[in-house]
């Protein structure tokens, strides 16, 4: 209800939230309509008094009216008017201040229905049920992995020679790209090997990616056991994951010149009599690329070829002698070949070892001489005169200090270089143990 004293601001709105400021302000404004309706209310008696002078002066004075007016001064009539003024301000500040109480409890329910409604959400959401409904769905997603694993085609091979023949528990009818199956091979692979599913003509070819990532044919003692195979290259190639192939074992027993067809990744068993072997070029051979050599059951020698050298104990050698059971894996670094040895048995306690004569390729005083051999090796000499000097990896081990001496022996560790001179005289006989 409009007045002049106080009119309501619309602040708060209703049903809307508030705050502190606005609000102060709005209460500020009906205490300051109080105070003008107080000098508003002296003003009114004031001016009754005077209108009933002007209007009546006999009447206002006298016995009758001064007994009958609150004032002696005012008529019943102005009196009751201005009281009803006031109540319909008092009315107005009643309704401004029932609005603003509606409005901030409004404010306060809608908020605490917010407070409510996120309180109920946080407890939907990690009740039993939804926690139940996660636990399904992770569940449900370990049994779909499983279940997909489980989907791989599986078989374990027969037939003959190098065409394996797989049959799956659902059989297929073609081959198609990106497929794979596990197949567990019952043989070790030969040269060529296919692999027939189903029936399904023609086989696919096995593949696997060489350590230079060619695709190449799968060789003979490639495949045993359990491994991957892809199809791909329109159903006809069969990819062999190569972290589970094997590197073949090809027993070797003469002597060999390898090449990178014949030696990457493969493992040479040398059998037999005494043998020599060759190794690949290394500008043919891939840097990094490696193969290794056992020798099974005689003693074998390794042997460059060209000018390119070996890395063997620190030492810069042509060749490499194996005893029965020793083992070198070769390594091409792009410039020479790096050699790992590892010595068997027999090489650790000194069996196999013999006598031999090198007489006739030790005539010339004081030329160097190599021991190529993955163990020490013993030298006995002897000359019709005297030696003059001998050393071991450069180091003097007999001088002309030692004079008229025939007879020497001494031991060269593996891998170490050796001499003998003399100034007079002829060598009458050289002999090595190894």
């Amino acid at each position: 209800m409009a007045n002049e004293f106080y009119n309501h601001g619309g602040y708060p709105g209703t049903r809307s939230a508030g705050t502190s400021s606005p609000a102060r302000a709005e209460f500020q404004a009906i205490e300051n309509g109080f105070d003008e309706v107080e000098a508003a209310l002296d003003n009114k008696l004031e001016q009754a008094a005077l209108d009933a002078h002007i209007n009546d002066p006999a009447d206002a004075h006298d016995a009758s009216a001064i007994s009958n007016t609150p004032s002696g001064a005012i008529t019943a009539t102005t009196v009751q008017a201005v009281i009803n003024q006031v109540a319909g301000f008092i009315a107005a500040i009643n309704s401004a201040i029932t609005a603003a109480i509606d409005s901030f409890n409004s404010s306060i329910s809608s908020t605490n229905t917010n407070l409510t409604n996120h309180i109920d959400d946080i407890a939907d959401a990690h009740n039993a049920s939804a926690i139940s409904y996660g636990a399904t769905n992770v569940e449900q997603a370990l049994d779909d992995l499983a279940e997909l694993n489980s989907d791989l085609p599986y078989a374990v091979t027969t037939g003959t020679g190098s065409a394996y023949i797989a049959t799956f528990d659902d059989p297929i009818t073609s081959y198609v790209d990106g497929v794979v199956y596990v197949i567990v091979f019952h043989t070790v692979s030969l040269v060529d090997a296919t692999l027939q599913v189903d029936g399904v003509n023609p086989p696919l070819d096995l593949k696997q990616y060489a350590s230079d990532g060619v695709l190449v044919n799968v060789a003979a003692g490639d495949l045993i056991g359990t491994t991957f195979v892809t199809v791909a290259q329109g159903g006809t190639v069969g990819i062999v994951n190569s972290n589970t192939a094997l590197s073949s074992v090809t027993v070797i027993n003469s002597n060999t010149t390898f090449t990178l067809a014949n030696a990457l990744d493969r493992l040479f068993s040398s059998v037999g009599t005494t043998l020599t072997h060759t190794l690949p070029l290394i500008s043919a051979f891939p840097t990094g690329g490696s193969f290794t050599i056992y020798s099974e059951s005689a003693t074998c020698t390794v042997q460059r070829q060209g000018a390119n050298t070996i890395k063997n104990a620190g030492a810069t050698v042509n060749s490499i002698v194996l005893n029965a059971g020793d083992s070198v894996e070769f390594i091409s670094d792009g410039t020479q070949w790096r050699s790992f040895i590892t010595v068997g048995l027999a090489t650790v306690i000194n069996q196999g070892k013999n006598w031999q004569d090198v007489t006739a390729s030790r005539g010339v005083s004081g030329a160097i001489q190599t021991n190529t051999s993955v163990r020490d090796l013993e030298v006995f000499a002897h000359q019709s005169a005297s030696f003059s000097a001998a050393t071991v990896n450069g180091t003097s081990i007999l001088d002309t200090v030692a004079a008229n001496v025939t007879t020497l022996s001494f031991a060269v560790p593996a891998g170490q270089t050796y001499s003998i001179s003399w100034e007079t005289g002829v060598l009458v006989r050289w002999m090595e143990l190894k």
